[in-house]
């Protein structure tokens, strides 16, 4: 006997929207700083390519949710944008931000507004705190984005060992030239001009340490803050 062809297996329907309603599909996005499983509604007629998000920004932060350090530290001299592109960023990957130099004690921000260099000594106490909050926002599972100058290799090294190795860095580059005008440019802040030059001649560059991101800081807040997540993707 001739043996019967198989039946052919018969298409999947393709999903359709229902009228004024998306199609809904889901992955990992960091929500108020911790990683969850969420629900994502592609718009009418948008639907999510196999495996993937319907929105660009969406598969991003799914991305990140699974392979990025819970923990950026947005590092530079004074001037560069740290703490814009650090709130920035804190926000497009829904993680908590704190501006690391609130956490300066009161005699670093004197010394500073008199255009005194801080010392090592100086330094310490204040890497420990920012040490001690990313390490108590990771053990409640927490991400987390700072702000921080992060000069020295010895520094963040010490920052690292805070963090158990959870941490990375975003670098943001610019010349000298472009640095000044931008500190010329702001108000309200306690550094001076005048310690541009310190900085720049204590800073150790840390392009081609682990887990470091270097971004040049000549576009918008916007583009470096994208240039950002793209690195640390």
């Amino acid at each position: 006997m001739v043996p019967k062809p198989k039946p052919k297996p018969k298409p999947k329907p393709k999903l359709k929207p229902k009228p004024g309603r998306g199609i809904r599909t889901f992955g990992a996005r960091a929500v108020d700083g911790r990683l969850s499983r969420v629900e994502i509604t592609a718009p009418p007629g948008k639907v999510a390519a196999r495996g993937m998000s319907p929105y660009r920004e969406h598969a991003h932060l799914q991305e990140f949710s699974t392979s990025r350090p819970a923990a950026i530290i947005v590092m530079g001299v004074s001037g560069c944008g740290k703490s814009s592109v650090g709130a920035l960023l804190a926000e497009r990957l829904g993680l908590a931000f704190i501006e690391g130099d609130v956490l300066h004690p009161p005699s670093n921000v004197e010394k500073m507004a008199k255009g005194t260099p801080l010392t090592d000594d100086d330094r310490w106490p204040w890497l420990d705190i920012i040490g001690a909050e990313m390490a108590a926002s990771l053990k409640r599972g927490e991400g987390i984005v700072v702000s921080c100058s992060a000069l020295k290799k010895v520094y963040r090294d010490r920052l690292r060992a805070a963090t158990g190795g959870s941490l990375a860095f975003v670098y943001l580059h610019g010349s000298r030239q472009l640095l000044t005008e931008r500190m010329g440019a702001r108000t309200g802040h306690f550094m001076p001009l005048s310690l541009l030059d310190s900085q720049l001649a204590t800073l150790e560059v840390p392009t081609g340490e682990p887990g470091v991101v270097t971004v040049d800081i000549d576009q918008s807040v916007e583009g470096i803050v994208a240039d950002a997540m793209r690195g640390l993707g």
